[in-house]
Order: C-alpha cells, then sequence, then structure tokens
C-alpha cells in the first residue's frame, strides 16, 4: 500500500475513533461585556486578560507557559471587573477588582441586590476550578466550584463534550429575591448527543455560597438517566 493510502486511512480511522467522544468548536476572542442586574440599578463590566491572539494563547497552552498569550510588559494578569450602583440615570463605582478567571468567564448574573455570579472560563466551559464563582458585595471571592464540587463525579463524566468544553448548562437567571440564581443543569443523553437535552434547576445562594439540587423526584430520575448515558470507559 502506497504512503498516501496508509495516510487517508490512518486519518479514516481516527475519525471513527474520536468522533462520539468530542465535538469541534471554535472561540471567538474574548471581549468587553456588561451585565445588569433586572432592575437596572447594578451593572456589572468584565474585561478579558489582554491577548496577542488566539492562536499564541492555544499555543502556550500547549507549551505549559505561566500566562499563555500575554504580551510583554502586560498590566493584568486575569480577567478585571467593574461593578456600578446607579440611581436616577447616574452611576458610581463600588468596586473593581481582578476576577479569579485567567481570561474571562463566559457569563455572568448580577442580581437585583448587586450579587455576582460568574461561569466558566473562556475556551473551557466547565473545566477547572472556576466553572462557578461567587463574589461578594465589595467584589471579593465568596466561593469559587468545580463541576463535581456540586455535581456527582459520574454525572459530569456523562455531560456532553466538545474538543474544549463540557456542554453543562443552559442560561442562568436571577430569581426575585435578590440572592438566589437558578441555572438550568444538562440532564446527560443516553444516546450522548447534543440535540433533544433536558435540564434541571440547581439553585445558588450568593449570600452563602450554598448550592441546592433539585428535589428528589426531579434530581433521581435526572441522574438515573445520566448514569445510563455514561460512554463506558470515559474518566
Amino acid at each position: 500500500m502506497r504512503m498516501r493510502d496508509l495516510l487517508g486511512l490512518a486519518l479514516s480511522v481516527a475519525l471513527v475513533v474520536t468522533a462520539p467522544a468530542a465535538h469541534a468548536d471554535t472561540w471567538a476572542r474574548a471581549t468587553t461585556q456588561q451585565y445588569a442586574s433586572a432592575d437596572g440599578a447594578w451593572r456589572l463590566t468584565i474585561e478579558p486578560r489582554d491577548l496577542t491572539g488566539n492562536l499564541a494563547y492555544f499555543r502556550d497552552k500547549v507549551e505549559g507557559k505561566e500566562q499563555p498569550g500575554g504580551g510583554a510588559g502586560d498590566a493584568r494578569t486575569t480577567a478585571a471587573g467593574t461593578m456600578e450602583h446607579c440611581v436616577s440615570g447616574s452611576c458610581r463605582r463600588v468596586w473593581r477588582r481582578a476576577l479569579l478567571n485567567d481570561v474571562a468567564p463566559v457569563s455572568a448574573v448580577v442580581t437585583n441586590g448587586g450579587r455576582v455570579i460568574t461561569f466558566d472560563n473562556w475556551h473551557s466551559t466547565g473545566f477547572g476550578a472556576n466553572a462557578v464563582v461567587i463574589y461578594n458585595m465589595q467584589g471579593a471571592p465568596l466561593r469559587r466550584m468545580s463541576l463535581p464540587e456540586f455535581l456527582p463525579r459520574d454525572y459530569v463524566i456523562a455531560l456532553p463534550r466538545s474538543v474544549s468544553s463540557l456542554q453543562w448548562r443552559g442560561k442562568p437567571r436571577a430569581l426575585a429575591d435578590g440572592r438566589r440564581v437558578a441555572v438550568p443543569v444538562v440532564v446527560p443523553s443516553p444516546s450522548g448527543e447534543y440535540r433533544d437535552l433536558r435540564h434541571v434547576d440547581v439553585v445558588f445562594d450568593l449570600t452563602r455560597g450554598v448550592v441546592s439540587l433539585p428535589p428528589d423526584n426531579v434530581w433521581l430520575p435526572a441522574l438515573a438517566q445520566a448514569l445510563r448515558g455514561r460512554p463506558p470507559g470515559r474518566r
């Protein structure tokens, strides 16, 4: 068999082996984002850490560099957050702090009381210690969590995934009490596919950093489905 044919066969085998395990994904460059409370009284601006470019970031990550994608003399080594309180159209700064995310969180929610919760790391949804970070009223971290800290490990293993990320949640929403945020968590499908995913609400109390799973009549069927859907050999 000619070398070109051997390479073609190897590529075909690789595609067959890896296709069920991970879907392709792309990430746009992180940009400054604003998040407001439902009543408009609180506004959070998140500025990402400067990168020389996405390709430089990915290359440096592979090489294990301490500040991947960073340029010489960069002032900030993490994302930064600025919280403002707005009354009658006038806004004043309440706090400005470094956030825990290396580049930027993927999303955030601000409650009517000015509390903040952020989700995931740019380019790595669902992985790492900053899957969920709760900040107090002064902008200091109250609690940071990886997924296995509030979801069973086998449940996390069964979640659908792409090359870089886990698809673990829908769009979070602040509850009316101003202190809790509900996150629709994906119920893994036995097929392992993205389509037709169900969700169950996991609630985060931003005043105490406490997590509440759904009631048993909702959670236990979801957990059972996740265990049925765990791919063999996945860790």
